[in-house]
């Protein structure tokens, strides 16, 4: 399986040409969704908190609504 990919993420200011983030550089992730994607709501979240990212921002547009988890 290939890694997840957010629409957005705060790291620490290090520059990653040759590896991602580790769990430790990253504050904050954020997946935009335009559909009510069930992979987004429960795979990616159980993937980024085993990881160990600290939160991560769920934006559901067609809702108009934002899950944060921490």
């Amino acid at each position: 399986m290939s890694c997840p990919e957010p629409d957005i993420a705060w790291v620490t200011r290090r520059r990653y040409h040759d590896e991602h983030p580790s769990p430790d550089d990253i504050h904050l992730l954020i997946e935009v969704s335009h559909t009510r994607s069930r992979f987004d709501r429960t795979e990616k979240l159980q993937l980024y908190a085993e990881s160990g990212v600290g939160e991560y921002w769920q934006v559901d547009v067609p809702g108009r609504m934002v899950t944060v988890h921490r």
